[in-house]
């Protein structure tokens, strides 16, 4: 499981999971019990790391597969995705 939080004053933040919930990334909240968006992502990738930059708008979120996904939090279903090649030395 992976997390990371923005400096949101609206207490959102932006989680990826194993098991049972992969799939998705969630928008959560701290005060709601559920996600607030369940967005989805292809079934055989994990969410390996998230950060923002420094504004908190826009998030990257680097998976299983080596891609990055860059998103704009306001928009958090439309993103860039950057696909990365192996490097052989």
């Amino acid at each position: 499981m992976c997390y990371n939080e923005s400096d949101d004053p609206t207490n959102n933040f932006i989680i990826g999971a194993t098991g049972q919930y992969k799939g998705f990334y969630y928008l959560c909240n701290f005060d709601t019990p559920r996600p607030l968006k369940a967005i989805p992502l292809e079934a055989h990738l994990l969410v390996q790391g998230l950060s923002f930059n420094q504004t908190g708008e826009i998030l990257v979120m680097s998976l299983s597969n080596s891609e990055i996904r860059l998103l704009n939090v306001n928009f958090p279903d439309r993103t860039l995705l950057i696909k990365q090649h192996d490097v052989h030395a």
